[in-house]
């Protein structure tokens, strides 16, 4: 098995166990707790995101970019929204918005190589990374 499923399938079993936690706290306070088990599934959906992109729009991305976006959903729909370290931590909003910028400029780095593959780097304008980057 490669480290691509290893990881994805650590990051599923660590999800459906915060699933359960969350099942677990909507029975305790039904009026919180049932917004917190569909961001969950909707997390759990988006553990799915990268291959779906690949077999339907064929944009391939590089495993680090893949493993980026796995380790932030991972920090804030697991841990920060259903595990609540967003309460319990008081700069856990900020880590989030200091790495969220890193992934989407990846996101569209990897979209505009993936587009102009046929391309040479310096024949296109600076212009278009700053606006994929952006």
């Amino acid at each position: 098995m490669s480290t691509y499923h290893k990881v994805r399938w650590s990051l599923l079993a660590f999800s459906f166990l915060t699933l359960l936690a969350t099942i677990r706290e909507w029975f305790l306070s039904p009026a919180s707790g049932m917004v917190v088990v569909i961001e969950c599934l909707a997390g759990i959906a988006l553990i799915f995101a990268p291959d779906m992109i690949r077999k339907v729009l064929h944009l391939y991305f590089p495993k680090a970019t893949i493993y980026f976006y796995w380790f932030f959903l991972f920090m804030s729909v697991f841990l920060g929204s259903c595990l609540h370290l967003m309460d319990l931590i008081p700069f856990w909003d900020k880590i989030l918005h200091g790495t969220s910028p890193m992934l989407l400029s990846m996101i569209g780095y990897g979209i505009i190589t993936n587009g102009l593959q046929q391309v040479p780097t310096k024949n296109i304008p600076v212009w278009v990374f700053l606006l994929f980057g952006f």
